[in-house]
């Protein structure tokens, strides 16, 4: 029983730093659209002075919340849901899920159920050693992260492209909103002489 609980362990730990991953690249890239979305309103319509600090402090607020959406289902994964997960990365039969119910099922113990649990486990063991590496980590989730994080810098390298000096001033104003800095303008001013 404790080779299972600790391979079951080990699966489960694997699989919440996957969720982690998710996690992580979930509040890069909402963070990193949030961001360009304020900064072509920004380019519209430059916020005032006063909007810049509510803006951020918002943003911030944003990423907090998307954190914790992230962070609870990690805190609340238990043994139960990692081996649901673990059988789907196996097949179509349970064996994970079979051992980890038989094991925690509270029953009169005769010599035939200790048999069928003692060989349950053995089967739930197994099937959890024979995970292979990939296989312990969620990547359909990290595919998806991934695949929005390159959609995010596919926009934001088209607008560094596009202009570059707009996309620096914009950031500046919205990243370091008590800073002074004036809204981007295409109109570039040249004091002649330099040196009245």
């Amino acid at each position: 029983m404790d080779n299972f609980f600790s391979a079951l362990t080990s699966f489960a730990a694997r699989w919440r730093l996957g969720l982690l991953l998710v996690t992580l690249l979930s509040i890069v890239s909402l963070g990193w659209l949030l961001l360009i979305a304020v900064g072509l309103l920004d380019y519209a319509a430059p916020f005032s002075d006063a909007v810049r600090p509510v803006l951020f402090a918002g943003w911030c607020s944003v990423l907090v919340l998307i954190a914790l959406r992230g962070l609870v289902p990690l805190i609340k994964f238990e043994n139960k849901a990692a081996a649901s997960f673990a059988d789907a990365a196996l097949s179509a039969r349970r064996p994970v899920t079979t051992a980890f119910e038989i094991s925690s099922q509270q029953a009169e113990v005769t010599p035939l159920r200790r048999f069928l649990t003692e060989k349950a486990l053995w089967e739930g063991t197994r099937a959890l050693m024979s995970l292979k590496f990939p296989a312990t980590l969620p990547w359909q989730a990290i595919r998806r992260g991934l695949l929005l994080l390159a959609g995010v810098m596919v926009l934001f390298a088209g607008a560094c492209i596009i202009n570059l000096d707009a996309v620096k001033t914009i950031a500046g104003r919205l990243l370091r909103p008590h800073a002074d800095i004036p809204p981007y303008s295409a109109l570039k001013f040249e004091v002649t002489p330099s040196t009245p």
